[in-house]
């Protein structure tokens, strides 16, 4: 909980289902929903509020930081911010109570569908659809902040729409006393669209008004004009049961997206499955057996891309050169020749139930190939821009699912619910294009710590500085006695996890019900910037190591060639480590929710159907962790 945080939300719904006649029938829905957040505190990244509580000494009493500000300020220096250090150190307190920051939202979505029974076999709707939502946040950084000492407003207005218009025509008949056919055709016209608009500025001319007026830098307002998709659909789709045993499903579909060229607009996409219940053949009987069931299938799917992506654009600055109209080149040189993304699956699994439904079982196997990649790939400067959008690469991914479920108490007073999953997948770069083999997209600010795609690797591979060493295998150290870091080309893990896996619980005795669940997420590793700045400024318990002996580091002295002798700080020894000191395991086990509830009895007599009370707790605690400091 972040104080001085507050968040309203009100939801509105209205639903109408009616029957004009014996084969038309109407549905319709309206939902309104409103939120505001008010002082939805950051809590990450260079101006973060827990960054500054993490920072903050341990010999600082935190309710002295309350009186963040002299009363009744007059004069520039008594706005400034009180805080517990100098240069650009944050107050949590005036960032929770004295800043403001408002995030406003307003969203209305609904249907209305028309279905319409021909026979007994042949059916129709229609429906229309929308879903609007507009956005305002307003943040204002008031004079004295440690970072915006003449205070600033930022406003940032967006609106997003969607609306779908769809029928389907199904059709549902027995072919012959062992066939069915449940056969579908239909079409959708979809239409999603966004607009923003944003102003910025700084300085107030009189400290304690807070509107652009009162501004003295007010930057030009940054609009984005109206962004429109279109994809227009037809589709259709065939179940064929063949005496309640064997399944055949097969779809189809064909997309024009506007946001593709026209050579490449019209993209068509398709999926068969085949099922059987094998359960009358295996044990007819039921004695062990209630489901018996394998499956297997492949799909592919198209994906296109974000409005105007074809044709390079260029901004307006709104103050050029010398007063001059002047162009702002992009960072990204669009492509015209983009084609879809295309994604083909296949899957194997076995479902089965046993024990009259008291166990259960399901068993897939995946495999997910991905090419044609829509990416921005990187580019020599020379080009004149930064990326390239192109079609790129291909991507696999691979892995099993399983849940086993249960029941293994049940009872007239209490009845016992267990589920267990468990999921693992491996995916991997198969290739990019010619002549580029890795894809850096994250990076920290001084660039010693990356998140790569590398071909023949998984994504996600992380590469940063080691400590140094010569040839002969030495560690390095500086002149001055430090660390001598590496370059940042030395793979030391992977962001993903071998596997994950979760343990689902219920009980219920009498009216009363508890539920909980246990996750788990076993392997890969990840870069913690919290650890090395706690290390770095001198607040973790590990930087009290040194502290008062300082220390002499064993390695050859990158300036005398020999032995270092040059002794450093505890302040210098911290200071130094490379990126490969921070990386840890994910591996961690926590109590991921944990409910208590209670039926009320009899609340019809009281013209109630059904209410219950319920305690929610999500991420209590950790039963085990390997990483220390951060969650």
């Amino acid at each position: 909980m972040i104080e001085g945080s507050d968040l309203d939300s009100h939801n509105f719904n209205l639903r109408a289902v009616t029957e004009l006649s014996d084969k038309l029938s109407v549905d319709a829905k309206a939902t309104y929903f409103t939120q505001e957040v008010t002082n939805r505190a950051s809590t990450n990244g260079a101006q973060g509020l827990l960054g500054y509580v993490y920072r903050m000494p341990r010999n600082v009493i935190t309710n002295d930081l309350r009186n963040y500000q002299v009363d009744n300020p007059s004069t520039p220096s008594e706005f400034d911010v009180i805080t517990y250090s100098d240069g650009l150190t944050g107050n949590p307190y005036w960032m929770s109570y004295h800043d403001e920051n408002l995030d406003r939202r307003t969203r209305f979505f609904g249907f209305f569908k028309m279905d319409y029974d021909f026979t007994d076999w042949l059916t129709a709707f229609v429906r229309v659809g929308a879903d609007y939502t507009d956005s305002k946040i307003e943040r204002l950084d008031k004079p004295g902040h440690h970072f915006w000492t003449t205070g600033q407003y930022d406003l940032t207005m967006n609106n997003y729409g969607e609306f779908n218009t769809d029928f389907v025509v199904t059709a549902n008949r027995d072919l012959t006393e062992n066939l069915n056919l449940i056969a579908t055709v239909g079409g959708t016209l979809s239409k999603r669209t966004t607009e923003g608009f944003r102003q910025f500025g700084d300085t107030f001319k009189i400290p304690t008004k807070f509107f652009f007026a009162n501004a003295e830098n007010l930057r030009a307002p940054a609009h984005s004009p109206v962004m429109t998709k279109k994809v227009n659909s037809v589709y259709g789709s065939i179940n064929l049961a063949y005496d309640d045993f064997l399944y055949l499903d097969a779809t189809g579909r064909n997309d024009w997206s506007s946001t593709l060229s026209e050579d490449n607009r019209s993209y068509f996409y398709n999926s068969v499955s085949l099922s059987a219940l094998l359960t009358r053949f295996i044990d007819p009987t039921q004695e062990t057996f209630d489901l018996f069931k394998i499956r297997a299938g492949i799909a592919e799917v198209g994906n296109d891309t974000d409005p105007y992506q074809l044709t390079q654009t260029f901004d307006v600055p709104g103050q050029g050169y010398l007063g001059l109209t002047t162009l702002s080149a992009p960072t990204v040189r669009a492509n015209p020749d983009l084609r879809s993304e295309t994604i083909t699956s296949t899957e194997f699994g076995i479902e089965l139930a046993m024990l009259n439904n008291r166990l259960n079982l399901d068993l897939s196997y995946y495999n997910i190939n991905t090419k044609d990649l829509i990416f921005d790939l990187p580019v020599a400067a020379a080009t004149g821009y930064q990326f390239f959008r192109s079609n790129l690469g291909e991507v696999n991914n691979e892995g099993i699912e399983l849940t086993i479920g249960g029941r293994p108490i049940q009872n007239s007073r209490l009845v016992w619910d267990t589920t267990f999953n468990y999921a693992a997948n491996t995916n991997e770069l198969v290739s990019l294009i010619d002549g580029v083999d890795n894809y850096t997209y994250l990076s920290t600010n001084n660039g010693n710590m990356q998140l790569r795609a590398q071909v023949g690797e998984s994504i996600g591979s992380i590469y940063g500085t080691t400590w140094d060493t010569n040839d002969a295998g030495e560690n390095l150290v500086s002149a001055e006695g430090r660390h001598v870091s590496s370059t940042v080309d030395n793979l030391l893990g992977n962001a993903e996890p071998d596997f994950i896996a979760g343990w689902f619980n219920t009980l219920r005795y009498d009216n009363f019900s508890l539920s909980f669940q246990i996750d788990g997420r076993f392997g890969g590793q990840f870069y913690s910037n919290t650890s090395r700045n706690l290390d770095v400024i001198g607040v973790s318990e590990r930087s009290a190591q040194y502290r008062e002996s300082g220390i002499t580091l064993t390695g050859i002295n990158t300036s005398t060639g020999v032995s270092n002798t040059e002794p450093i700080t505890a302040e210098e020894y911290w200071g130094s480590l490379a990126v490969e000191n921070y990386i840890y395991d994910q591996d961690n086990i926590r109590l991921r929710e944990l409910s208590i509830g209670y039926q009320i009895p009899n609340t019809l007599d009281y013209g109630i159907q059904s209410a219950s009370l319920q305690l929610i707790g999500r991420n209590l605690f950790f039963f085990s962790k390997d990483a220390p400091d951060v969650d």
